[in-house]
């Protein structure tokens, strides 16, 4: 299925959860926000979220530094 993942067009498999998304890009929840057609995801929500096709995701994740 095809979504939009930080503004690009990304190809992932059907039943893709947001857990498996952010695995894929090496991301962990603790450090990145999430957001879905516009709505921030709960971290508590993350391991039971969906994604579907044609959905607009932004993992945004934070770095620290100086």
């Amino acid at each position: 299925m095809k979504i939009l993942l930080n503004g690009k067009i990304s190809e992932e498999d059907f039943g893709t959860t947001l857990v498996g998304l952010m695995a894929k890009y090496g991301l962990i929840k603790e450090t990145t926000v999430i957001e879905i057609n516009g709505s921030i995801i709960e971290r508590g929500r993350v391991e039971k979220t969906i994604i579907s096709e044609n959905d607009m995701v932004e993992l945004i994740r934070f770095v620290g530094g100086g």
